[in-house]
């Protein structure tokens, strides 16, 4: 898989590339792959819109300048699921399973307007920490905005 960017997430390494999402937590050997198939939406927080080709905030912060990053108090990505069942890992180790596991982000539901958890969407929060990212922020959200789409996810933020 050629990585096209990548960052640390705290427990271990996000890389986006043209295949999808890869996270390989802290000390495991291995990373897993979500496909931009089972991808449904990214939300950003802070919120970012597109105008004229520059990519902004929802307040009006440019987020095109190459330290963009820095200048935020933080920037999460929940990477919205169509399949939260999907994640699963080909044979491990119990050792490498228990890595893998401590590792992982949590992987919550979502729910719909009626407050009951969607069967099968779900959402992993991930935080791109100040300089972290191997590229800036606009080159990434470019490239994220060619692969899925950019909507808003309501949740508790946990």
């Amino acid at each position: 898989m050629q990585l096209v960017f990548h960052h640390s997430y705290g427990y271990g390494t996000i890389a986006y590339s043209q295949s999808g999402i890869s996270i390989k937590p802290l000390f495991s050997r291995v990373a897993m792959l979500i496909p931009w198939s089972n991808i449904k939406f990214l939300s950003p927080t802070p919120a970012v819109t597109k105008l004229n080709d520059n990519w902004q905030t929802y307040d009006g912060r440019d987020l095109m300048e190459t330290n963009a990053l820095e200048a935020l108090d933080f920037f999460y990505v929940d990477i919205v699921l169509k399949n939260r069942h999907e994640l699963k890992m080909g044979r491990l180790s119990f050792w490498d399973s228990m890595i893998f596991r401590a590792g992982f982000p949590s992987v919550k539901p979502t729910y719909g307007a009626d407050d009951k958890p969607l069967k099968e969407e779900g959402f992993i929060r991930i935080k791109i920490r100040k300089g972290t990212l191997n590229a800036p922020l606009s080159q990434l959200l470019i490239f994220l905005d060619k692969q899925t789409r950019y909507d808003l996810l309501c949740s508790d933020g946990g």
